[in-house]
C-alpha cells in the first residue's frame, strides 16, 4: 500500500543535501503549511544556497526527498514546479534592460509552457502583485533606474505574481539598509499572514525571531538544527551554530536582541 499523499506545501523527508561525497546538513525532514514561515540560519559557507538549489531541483539531494504540494519534485515537470514555489535568488533581478513590470511578468510566464505569451490575467496578476508591494508607480520603470531596496521589492513582487503557494527566498535583505531591510520583512510579514508559505535563509538570527515559526540553523560542518523558534534562537544553540559566543537578551515589552558576547 502506497503511503498517503501529504497534504503540507512543502514536505523534507529524511533530506540531506550537499555536494557529492560532502554532506552540509541532514537528515532533515518537516512539514511547512500555508501561513507557516521557516527560517533557515547559518554563517557564510554553511550551504545554505545549496539547500535551496536542492529544494528548486537544481542539485540532486544526496538522500531523502523533497515533495511540493504532496508531490515528489522529482516527478514534476518545470510549469507544475512553478504553481508550487516560486525562488527569488540572493541576487535579485540582473535584467536591467526591462522595466520592473517586465520583470514581474517573468513570474506568470514560469507558469506558462515554453512557447505561451502573456495575456489579460497574467497582466493583471502582475499589476496586482505591484501593487500590493507599494510598486505600482515603478511598474514602467527600468530595473537599472530602482535602488536596491526597490529591486529587491520588484524581485519579490515576481514571486508574488507567480502565484505560487511556497515562496523560497534566498537572503531576501542581503545588501540592504535597516530602513528596506524593515520594508522587506513587513512585505514578507503581511504575504505570511494572507496565507502564503514562506522559507528564507538569513544571517540575522533577530529576523529569524521577528518572522519564523520554526528555525533550520546549520554550521556549515555537517551539523543541522531544526526546531521552533524558541527552541532555536538561544544563545547556547546559536553559539554553536556561528562559532563564538552568543547572548539572548530580553527587553521588557520588545523583542529580544542577540549580541556576541565575545566568548
Amino acid at each position: 500500500m502506497s503511503a498517503p499523499a501529504s497534504s503540507a506545501a512543502f514536505e523534507a523527508r529524511a533530506l540531506v543535501w550537499g555536494q557529492p561525497g560532502t554532506a552540509f546538513g541532514g537528515p532533515w525532514s518537516a512539514a511547512l503549511a500555508a501561513g507557516e514561515v521557516l527560517a533557515v540560519l547559518g554563517p557564510n559557507g554553511a550551504g545554505k544556497t545549496t539547500l535551496f538549489r536542492t529544494l528548486i531541483g537544481a542539485l540532486e539531494p544526496l538522500s531523502g526527498e523533497v515533495l511540493w504540494a504532496g508531490r515528489p519534485l522529482r516527478t514534476l515537470a518545470p510549469v507544475h514546479l512553478a504553481r508550487s514555489v516560486a525562488f527569488v535568488p540572493q541576487q535579485g533581478p540582473v535584467l536591467f534592460e526591462l522595466s520592473a513590470a517586465d520583470y514581474v511578468m517573468l513570474g506568470r510566464l514560469a507558469r506558462k509552457g515554453r512557447f505561451a505569451g502573456p495575456g489579460a490575467a497574467d497582466r493583471l496578476a502582475v499589476a496586482a502583485a505591484l501593487e500590493r508591494l507599494g510598486l505600482g508607480a515603478l511598474a514602467d520603470r527600468p530595473l537599472h533606474r530602482l535602488s536596491g531596496g526597490e529591486r529587491q521589492m520588484v524581485a519579490l513582487a515576481r514571486a508574488l505574481a507567480q502565484q505560487a503557494a511556497v515562496l523560497l527566498l534566498d537572503e531576501p535583505t542581503s545588501s540592504l539598509d535597516f530602513g528596506n531591510q524593515d520594508r522587506v520583512l513587513s512585505r514578507i510579514e503581511g504575504l505570511a499572514a494572507d496565507g502564503l508559505a514562506v522559507v528564507f535563509s538569513t544571517h540575522q538570527p533577530d529576523h529569524a525571531q521577528r518572522l519564523a515559526t520554526r528555525v533550520l540553523a546549520i554550521d556549515g560542518r555537517g551539523h543541522a538544527r531544526f526546531g521552533t523558534s524558541a527552541e532555536i534562537l538561544s544563545g547556547e544553540v546559536l553559539s554553536a551554530v556561528y562559532g563564538v559566543g552568543i547572548e539572548r537578551i530580553e527587553r521588557a515589552g520588545g523583542a529580544p536582541v542577540f549580541v556576541a558576547s565575545g566568548r
